[in-house]
């Protein structure tokens, strides 16, 4: 069982015990982990501000789509970079899992601020 975390921490550190809950969660900190920062999974993150604050990587959705595939719980990933116009953008990530279907978005400003964005 993991704890809850990252802007969802409260003020008692509830603990998840929903299996697509956990793993939206370890998405999400696959994305933002820099490559190697964390000793639990060396081979792992992906940096997302740092990635997404340069010039765009052309294998960023590669490299994305490709970690998150080696995620047991999932069974199929797509990552997609949508160009919303005037500097701004948006990272629309879904992932079918053996315990349903999840959909993460991040918006990109101008400035290469990233800030999830809830549906």
């Amino acid at each position: 069982m993991d704890l809850l975390c990252l802007e969802d921490l409260d003020e008692r550190a509830l603990e998840l015990d929903d299996p697509l809950a956990e793993l939206e969660q370890d998405v999400v900190h696959m994305l933002f982990e820099t490559y190697g920062s964390n000793p639990d999974a060396p081979t792992r993150g992906i940096g997302l501000e740092d990635a997404l604050s340069g010039p765009f990587d052309p294998s960023l959705l590669h490299r994305i789509e490709n970690q998150l595939a080696e995620d047991d719980r999932i069974t199929a990933v797509s990552a997609k970079l949508v160009d919303e116009g005037e500097g701004r953008s948006r990272l629309d990530i879904a992932i079918e899992a053996s315990e349903g279907e999840l959909a993460i978005s991040y918006a990109i400003d101008a400035t290469g601020a990233v800030t999830r964005v809830r549906t």
